[in-house]
C-alpha cells in the first residue's frame, strides 16, 4: 500500500504528459521489481502511438517493438481488459511472434469508465504465473495512470489553446513572444544568428470597411494558408495582431532572409479571394527584415528595428 500510495505521488506531480509516463512506468518498477521493462502506448480510441518506456535497471527509451494489429497490446486497447500471457511461446497472441520472443507479458488498459486511452504492458525474463496480489496492484496503478494521462492531456490542449489564434490557427502572440526568447537564448549559447521578418497585410482595412468583417475573417484565414505553404518546416509563422504576421527565421542571415521576404510578396500576390461582389481588390504585402544580435541586442528592439523597416516599405 506505501507503494501504491507512493505510486499516486508520482502520477499527481506533474501535468506535462511525458513526465507522467515516465512516473507511469517508475511506479510499476517500484511495485514489480522483477520486471524485466515496461512500455506504455497511448490510445485515441483508433491508433496507438509510443509513450515511453523503461527497463529494469532504470533505463529509458524507444520502443523495441510496434504494436501489431493482432498482437497483445491492440487486443487490450480495443476490448479494455486486461491480457495475461504467462508464456509467451505457448499464447495465441505471440503464434506469429518472432522465435526469440520469450518469457511472460501483462497487457493492462489504461481506463476512464469505458474509455481507453492507453495501454500498459510489463514483461518478465521467465515465464510466470501471475498472483491475485501483483494483478491487483497493477490495476490500482493502471486506474491511476489512465487519470493522470487523461488530466496531462487535457492540460496541453489547454495551453495549445492558449498559445493558438482561433482565427488563423497560427501560432499567437504569446506563442511567438515565448520562442523569440527561446531563439535569442539558443543564439547567445550556440553562436549563431537568426533573422525576424515583420509583414502587414496593405489594404486590408478597405476589405473590412467595404466588405465586413466576417469577409476579412475569410480574407486572414486564406492570407494565413498562404503565407504558411511558402515559409520552411524550420521557420516560426505567427500572428503578431490585426493584420500583422511576424516570422522567425532561424540560423538565416539577413540577406538570405530578405530573399524569403520576397518570396512572402509573391505568394501573397498569388493568393487569389473571392469577393462578393465579384470586384477586384487588390492585397499587398509591406516586409520589414531585421536580424539577431548584429543589428539588435534584445527581443524588444530587435522586433522594433523589423517593425520599422516593414514601415518604410509600405506604398513602395
Amino acid at each position: 500500500m506505501e507503494a501504491v500510495r507512493l505510486a499516486t505521488l508520482y502520477l499527481t506531480s506533474s501535468l506535462k504528459l511525458d513526465e507522467v509516463l515516465n512516473a507511469i512506468l517508475k511506479s510499476s518498477l517500484t511495485l514489480l521489481p522483477d520486471m524485466l521493462d515496461a512500455h506504455v502506448f497511448l490510445y485515441d480510441g483508433k491508433t496507438l502511438t509510443f509513450g515511453a518506456a523503461m527497463w529494469s535497471d532504470g533505463r529509458q527509451g524507444e520502443s523495441w517493438a510496434e504494436p501489431r494489429r493482432d498482437g497483445l497490446t491492440y487486443t487490450v486497447a480495443e476490448s479494455g481488459e486486461m491480457v495475461l500471457v504467462p508464456d509467451m511461446n505457448q499464447h495465441p497472441l505471440y503464434a506469429k511472434a518472432p522465435s526469440d520472443w520469450k518469457g511472460a507479458i501483462i497487457g493492462a488498459p489504461l481506463r476512464i469508465g469505458s474509455q481507453v486511452v492507453g495501454v500498459m504492458n510489463i514483461a518478465f525474463q521467465e515465464p510466470r504465473s501471475f498472483s491475485e496480489s501483483t494483478l491487483r496492484l497493477i490495476s490500482l496503478l493502471a486506474d491511476q495512470a489512465a487519470i493522470a494521462v487523461k488530466n496531462a492531456r487535457m492540460h496541453g490542449v489547454a495551453q495549445e489553446e492558449a498559445l493558438t489564434d482561433a482565427l488563423t490557427n497560427l501560432p499567437n502572440r504569446r506563442a511567438f513572444d515565448k520562442r523569440l526568447s527561446e531563439e535569442i537564448r539558443r543564439s547567445a549559447r550556440y553562436k549563431h544568428a537568426f533573422s525576424l521578418v515583420m509583414m502587414d497585410v496593405d489594404g486590408f482595412k478597405r476589405v473590412n470597411d467595404g466588405y465586413g468583417h466576417n469577409v476579412g475573417d475569410q480574407v486572414l484565414r486564406e492570407l494565413s494558408e498562404c503565407l504558411r505553404y511558402a515559409v520552411r518546416d524550420t521557420d516560426f509563422l505567427a500572428r503578431f495582431g490585426g493584420d500583422e504576421f511576424v516570422l522567425i527565421l532561424p540560423e538565416t542571415s539577413l540577406r538570405d532572409a530578405s530573399l524569403i521576404a520576397k518570396k512572402l510578396v509573391s505568394a501573397v500576390d498569388d493568393c487569389q479571394h473571392r469577393w462578393p461582389d465579384k470586384q477586384c481588390l487588390e492585397l499587398n504585402l509591406s516586409v520589414g527584415v531585421a536580424g539577431y544580435p548584429h543589428e539588435a541586442a534584445d527581443a524588444e528592439a530587435l522586433i522594433e528595428l523589423a517593425d520599422k523597416a516593414m514601415y518604410g516599405t509600405k506604398g513602395k
